[in-house]
This record gives structure tokens, sequence and C-alpha cells, in this order.
């Protein structure tokens, strides 16, 4: 991989003072092959070579676009198999294979033929991610409900075993997935994907809080933020959160504090937000009770402030609710 990129050098491209730095990947004039050292002090030298084939090895030919024609060579490529594994990883939670980047005959798929079949359709279709989506969207295995009866109990890849996709499995929200949710919660959404460019700066700052990277030859990135306990200060006393749950901030619950409706209607209004479904008895048993902490406050001024402060607690509880960051 170090010879195919010799020819590549990255320079700066020229902007204005106030943009954010701009990079362009060009080849550069060079042949012959890449020498490295190994650890015991030996030389070696590498030439550009994938999968056993040799490419034009010549000052004018590009030695990376000749690697992208080998990658996609072919009715089922590998690069084809990563790039649908992916995807239905993150649209189940398992990939067709664990770990998920690791694809070969020593780890053999679940289900071979689904997945052979989608590889292949996807590499005819000329790689229209768009198209796939579609597909594993409108499969049946998708809509497939999460809970779990006596036909799929024993399907619980949790436990180490192959997934059989018999039932759509829990999965934690992503950190930009929880981003977008508080700012839905908040009534803020709509707003932001109008300034689409300046939400997805300010949600890629707000999600580097959860993203270690390392600085070795593969750039690698590990994401800490699946039950971790700097997630749960986060979503605890974090300024996003703080903000969401704060009256004078949070349009959504600032018109419903002042909506001319019943007290319960404004705690139902809250849940259906929040978690997309009504309160459940054990709830509304908690409400009352909090409902008749307010019956001896005599000032009507007094009891909305007071009312308004409950109603954002439960917004507080709910967003640390496990229903709230996880994908049912």
């Amino acid at each position: 991989m170090n010879s195919f990129f010799k020819q590549a050098v990255v320079t700066q491209v020229d902007q204005p003072q106030e943009a954010a730095p701009s990079y362009l990947l060009q080849d550069r004039p060079t042949a012959g092959p890449t020498y490295y050292e190994t650890r015991f002090g030996v030389m070696h030298a590498a030439f550009p070579k994938y999968n056993g084939q040799e490419v034009i090895d010549d000052e004018k030919t590009s030695r990376r676009e000749q690697l992208a024609d080998l990658l996609t060579a072919g009715e089922d490529p590998l690069i084809a198999q990563a790039f649908v594994n992916r995807t239905w990883s993150m649209l189940f939670g398992y990939g067709f294979t664990q770990p998920v980047d690791d694809l070969g005959p020593h780890n053999p798929a679940t289900h071979p033929e689904l997945f052979s079949t989608l590889s292949r359709s996807f590499v005819a279709c000329d790689y229209d991610i768009k198209r796939l989506y579609r597909w594993i969207c409108l499969s049946e295995p998708y809509r497939l409900s999460s809970q779990m009866i006596a036909e799929n109990r024993e399907d619980n890849p949790s436990h180490g075993t192959p997934p059989a996709f018999s039932r759509m499995y829990f999965k934690s929200l992503s950190p930009e997935q929880l981003y977008d949710s508080l700012q839905a919660v908040a009534g803020e959404l709509d707003e932001r994907n109008q300034q689409w460019p300046q939400h997805v700066t300010e949600r890629d700052q707000w999600v580097s809080q959860f993203v270690s990277s390392y600085e070795n030859d593969e750039n690698d990135e590990e994401d800490h933020f699946d039950g971790t306990i700097s997630q749960a200060l986060v979503l605890m006393n974090g300024n996003l959160v703080d903000q969401t749950i704060h009256t004078e901030k949070n349009v959504l619950l600032k018109d419903l504090v002042n909506k001319s409706i019943s007290d319960q209607k404004k705690f139902e209004r809250i849940c259906l937000t929040v978690l997309s479904r009504k309160p459940r008895p054990q709830e509304v048993a908690l409400f009352r009770q909090i409902q008749a902490s307010l019956r001896d406050v005599k000032s009507p001024v007094v009891r909305q402030e007071l009312l308004a402060s409950r109603l954002s607690d439960l917004l507080w509880a709910y967003l640390n609710s496990s229903e709230f960051i996880v994908n049912h």
C-alpha cells in the first residue's frame, strides 16, 4: 500500500485567511520501488502489487488509479463486500461477520447467500448507495420488531452467538444520532437543517469529545460512547443537555409550559416528544404526586414556575433513561 501511494503528495490550497484549510491530493512523477527498514535494520524493497497482480510502474501512470481499478474489479470484489457488511452492521447492530472488518475464508459470513447477493447487486448497480439502503430498509428482517418472543429468544448475539436476524436488535444511538435527537427535543432540528454546514460543524465539535485518535500508521480512532462514564456525565450535566431542559432555551418546552392545557397533557407531551409513547401507569402515578405537591401553592405565577421546574426535571430524567439512548 505504501508503494501504491509513493507518487501521492498532499498540498494545501490557497484559501482566504478566515476560511478553513483545504488540501489537494495529487500524483507526482515517481517510479521505482519503495524502500523500508525492518525492526532489525534490514532494508527491503516494496513494489506496487495487489492480490498478486503487479501494475505498470512508470512516472506517467498513476498507481492510485490502478489500485482503484484492482479494488473494484470483478462481480463481487472485497471492497463491495466490506461496504455492504458495514452498512448492514450500522442498520442492524451486527454485520454478517464478527468483527465487521474481518472478512475472508477464515471468518465465514452468517448468511453467505444473502451477503453475496447484496454485494453482487451493489456492484451491478454501479455502487448505488441509496439503492443499497433501500434494499435493506425494505427487507423483511429490517421490519421485524425488537421484542423478544419464544421463537426468537435464542437469537441473542450479545451473548456471543452468531446473529440470525430473526428480530431487530437493540442499538445504542451513535453520538451523531444523540446530538440530532437532543436538537429535535429542543425544537431546533428543523431550523438547523436549513443551516446544514453550520449544524454539521457544531455536531462534529460535540462528537469529538467521545473520539480518541491514535497517531499510528493507520490513524486509528476509538469511539468511547457505549455506556462509558464520559457519556453518562455528558448526559447528566453537559451543556447541550442543560440547554435542552432549560425552559427559556428549549422552544418546545417553553411553549408547552405556557400552553392552555392540563398539567397531565403537558406531561404526556414530554413523554411523547422524548420517547414517542404515552406515559406508563407508574409514571402517571409519579406525576400525580408532583401535582399534589403544587396544590397548596396560592400564587398562579409561583405555581407556573414550579410546574415548569418539575417538567424540566422530568425531561432530564427521560433524556437520561436507557430508553432514550437506545434505538429499539
